[in-house]
């Protein structure tokens, strides 16, 4: 998928939610995120870490399928309802993009996609967890400092 034609990105887990969303393809995206027990939510522009981000899950590099008995091995440790949803649409006419997403454990860049009934390992990089973890602190447009004078 292309990043530049990209204009809504959803990435849910049970206790955060981000979306992003701009009107046309070439304008800046702005971001809102909602914490668990939080009463309002965050809202910002992007900034160059949602840049990182949006890259990161627009060119997912399949390593391989998990088998049947690998998948079904990692969901009893690791039920669907777990893993982090993720939802991107484009400028085309074709249905959202719609998977399930969970980190690997360990050093190893990788992630699980489940999409369509299928896992895939993908090459993923982890600090990209920790960015959309972040919210506004770490996708948003870093704000300059005020003096007082």
């Amino acid at each position: 998928m292309d990043p530049d034609l990209v204009l809504e990105v959803s990435y849910c887990t049970s206790s955060m939610r981000l979306t992003a969303q701009r009107r046309h393809p070439g304008e800046p995206f702005h971001l809102t995120f909602w914490e668990k027990n939080q009463s309002q939510p965050d809202s910002c522009p992007a900034g160059e870490g949602f840049a990182r981000v949006l890259a990161q899950l627009t060119s997912l590099k399949l390593r391989r399928t998990l088998n049947a008995r690998e998948a079904e091995e990692y969901f009893r440790r690791n039920p669907l309802p777990s893993w982090a949803e993720l939802v991107i649409r484009d400028v085309s006419a074709l249905e959202p993009f719609r998977a399930l997403l969970h980190s690997v454990a360990g050093s190893t860049p990788e992630a699980l996609v489940h999409f369509q009934g299928v896992t895939y390992l993908v090459d993923f990089e982890p600090q990209v967890f920790s960015l959309l973890a972040g919210g506004c602190r770490t996708l948003g447009v870093e704000r300059p400092l005020r003096r007082n004078d």
